[in-house]
């Protein structure tokens, strides 16, 4: 069976909410600790459930007085401030709150399946419509009002949860070595951490580092460019590229702006200027935990600037550490490397699975894959 889901009747997104969670308009008084409050940083296409960066913290009292209402699990989240579109589901339990520049939509359940909801909203189709309704020039800012106007494709419930579940799926698989890969990192720095701690200082982070590279490509040089290789820029890799910077076990460490380090197996990944690339012999793995442990150290300590900081590589590699004997170094390495290797598997499954998603789900939402030996 092919069907072309972009073929039936289209109907406004608002007619098949049941509720919109809106809390915006007013500045949330925050404090130390207490409720997870999130932003829209924390909401990005790439993941299934939002992500806890920069996050902020409510009393009990502003949670349970300030807002209109909460997410509850199975809402969809929607950024409509800064970068308009991005989406993701609300998790179970919920274990945050939102306020501005986000609101949140729940479904009318026999009208709309809520994940083929989140799979619609995702493709290109409607992440266009969102685009080019959107206005402000320096930051874009996606107008309610304009809700109305993402006309989404109603189809029959079979194909609807057939979909919804298969692009579910696709993002849950995602979230779990997500997971994985937090707990496993988690395990390395308690490992490293229990490894120094009877130690002193007998050398620096200079010592250590054997091997020193920089990419001379600009981001608009990798723009359009689709490769097998990572290409990060900013901390984060939203690009790809057709070649790599080197082979090996490396660590990438961002120069400008925030402190930021990736460890890599094997070929690795390409990056801006902005950032450098250290290898370590047999001591790379050490490296990486060295300075993923210091990170809000580096970055207090060794960039400096007024407008845009960078990090003072000088400074950086007087840095005081504890440099194993080779014999530790063997130790360590054989407690820490299987660790890292799963996270690497993971971020490299994790990179063909949105291939695939992206690819697959698209082609059967257009019938372009015929599905019919499938029981939908």
């Amino acid at each position: 069976m092919k069907f072309n889901i972009w073929e039936y009747e289209k109907k406004p997104l608002t007619s098949l909410l049941n509720f919109i969670v809106d809390n915006r308009g007013k500045t949330v008084p925050t404090s130390e600790n207490g409720h997870i409050l999130i932003a829209t940083n924390c909401v990005t296409n790439d993941n299934l459930y939002p992500t806890y960066e920069k996050v902020r913290y409510l009393s009990d009292n502003t949670y349970n007085t300030f807002f209109r209402a909460h997410p509850i699990p199975g809402d969809i989240l929607f950024v409509n401030k800064g970068t308009p579109g991005k989406v993701c589901m609300v998790p179970d339990p919920v274990d945050f709150c939102i306020a501005q520049d986000m609101i949140a939509f729940r479904t009318i359940e026999k009208v709309i399946y809520n994940k083929y909801l989140f799979a619609i909203l995702r493709s290109n189709s409607i992440q266009m419509q969102i685009a080019n309704t959107s206005v402000g020039d320096v930051i874009p800012h996606f107008k309610k009002q304009f809700l109305d106007q993402i006309m989404v494709p109603v189809a029959p419930k079979k194909i609807q949860k057939f979909i919804g579940d298969l692009y579910f799926n696709f993002c849950a698989k995602m979230d779990r070595n997500n997971k994985t890969n937090v707990i496993a990192l988690n395990q390395c720095l308690a490992i490293y951490k229990n490894f120094i701690a009877d130690k002193g200082v007998n050398g620096t982070l200079g010592d250590l580092i054997i091997e020193e590279k920089k990419s001379k490509i600009k981001v608009a040089q990798a723009r359009g460019v689709k490769g097998k290789y990572p290409f990060y820029t900013s901390g984060k890799a939203v690009l790809e590229y057709d070649s790599y910077l080197v082979d090996g076990s490396y660590i990438y460490l961002n120069t400008g702006g925030t402190a930021d380090v990736k460890y890599f197996q094997g070929k690795s990944a390409y990056s801006t200027d902005t950032w450098c690339v250290f290898g370590a012999n047999d001591g790379t793995e050490y490296l990486y935990l060295c300075l993923l442990s210091m990170l809000k150290e580096i970055e207090l300590v060794c960039f400096e600037g007024s407008a845009l900081k960078h990090l003072q590589k000088a400074k950086l590699k007087t840095k005081e550490i504890y440099i194993p004997t080779t014999k530790e170094m063997n130790t360590f390495n054989e407690m820490i490397r299987p660790l890292l290797s799963i996270i690497s598997h993971n971020y490299v499954e994790n990179k063909h699975l949105i291939e695939m998603r992206d690819t697959i789900v698209p082609k059967i939402m257009s019938g372009e894959i015929d599905v019919t030996d499938l029981d939908i």
